[in-house]
Protein backbone atom coordinates (compact mmCIF):
# COMPACT_ATOMS: atom_id res chain seq x y z
CA UNK A 1 0.00 0.00 0.00
CA UNK A 2 1.69 3.32 -0.94
CA UNK A 3 2.43 5.48 1.92
CA UNK A 4 -0.93 8.30 1.17
CA UNK A 5 -3.48 5.53 0.78
CA UNK A 6 -3.54 4.94 -3.12
CA UNK A 7 -0.79 5.99 -5.74
CA UNK A 8 -3.18 8.89 -6.85
CA UNK A 9 -2.79 10.40 -3.48
CA UNK A 10 0.42 9.42 -3.63
CA UNK A 11 1.22 11.53 -7.29
CA UNK A 12 -0.89 14.89 -6.23
CA UNK A 13 1.08 14.94 -3.12
CA UNK A 14 4.38 14.54 -4.82
CA UNK A 15 3.62 16.80 -7.41
CA UNK A 16 1.08 19.24 -6.09
CA UNK A 17 0.12 21.62 -9.15
CA UNK A 18 -0.30 17.57 -11.26
CA UNK A 19 -4.24 17.47 -11.76
CA UNK A 20 -4.90 13.56 -11.04
CA UNK A 21 -7.64 11.38 -11.85
CA UNK A 22 -7.87 7.82 -10.24
CA UNK A 23 -10.20 5.41 -12.06
CA UNK A 24 -10.68 1.75 -12.26
CA UNK A 25 -9.01 1.43 -8.96
CA UNK A 26 -11.95 -1.47 -7.79
CA UNK A 27 -11.76 -3.38 -10.37
CA UNK A 28 -9.41 -6.07 -9.88
CA UNK A 29 -6.83 -6.55 -12.60
CA UNK A 30 -7.21 -10.18 -13.25
CA UNK A 31 -11.01 -8.29 -14.41
CA UNK A 32 -9.35 -5.82 -16.62
CA UNK A 33 -6.48 -7.87 -18.18
CA UNK A 34 -8.46 -10.82 -19.86
CA UNK A 35 -9.41 -8.99 -23.11
CA UNK A 36 -11.66 -11.89 -24.33
CA UNK A 37 -14.95 -10.89 -22.42
CA UNK A 38 -16.84 -7.36 -21.68
CA UNK A 39 -16.16 -5.98 -18.13
CA UNK A 40 -19.50 -5.35 -16.36
CA UNK A 41 -18.82 -3.38 -13.91
CA UNK A 42 -19.62 0.52 -13.15
CA UNK A 43 -16.39 2.30 -13.02
CA UNK A 44 -15.65 4.84 -10.29
CA UNK A 45 -13.64 8.05 -11.42
CA UNK A 46 -12.08 9.97 -8.33
CA UNK A 47 -10.49 13.75 -8.75
CA UNK A 48 -10.95 16.95 -7.17
CA UNK A 49 -10.89 18.42 -10.96
CA UNK A 50 -14.48 18.36 -12.67
CA UNK A 51 -12.57 18.85 -15.86
CA UNK A 52 -10.26 16.05 -15.81
CA UNK A 53 -12.97 13.63 -13.94
CA UNK A 54 -15.27 14.55 -17.21
CA UNK A 55 -12.72 13.79 -19.97
CA UNK A 56 -11.65 10.59 -18.06
CA UNK A 57 -14.48 8.48 -19.96
CA UNK A 58 -14.06 9.99 -23.21
CA UNK A 59 -9.81 8.81 -22.49
CA UNK A 60 -10.89 5.25 -21.58
CA UNK A 61 -13.57 4.56 -24.31
CA UNK A 62 -10.50 3.76 -26.38
CA UNK A 63 -10.49 -0.11 -24.34
CA UNK A 64 -13.88 -0.03 -22.93
CA UNK A 65 -17.55 0.59 -24.03
CA UNK A 66 -18.81 3.72 -21.39
CA UNK A 67 -22.02 4.05 -20.16
CA UNK A 68 -22.15 7.76 -18.87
Amino acid sequence: MPPRGSIAAHIQAEIPLSQVVAAFQHLPATELGNLAHEVDSDVLICSDDRKRRQQSPRLSHAFLVVDP
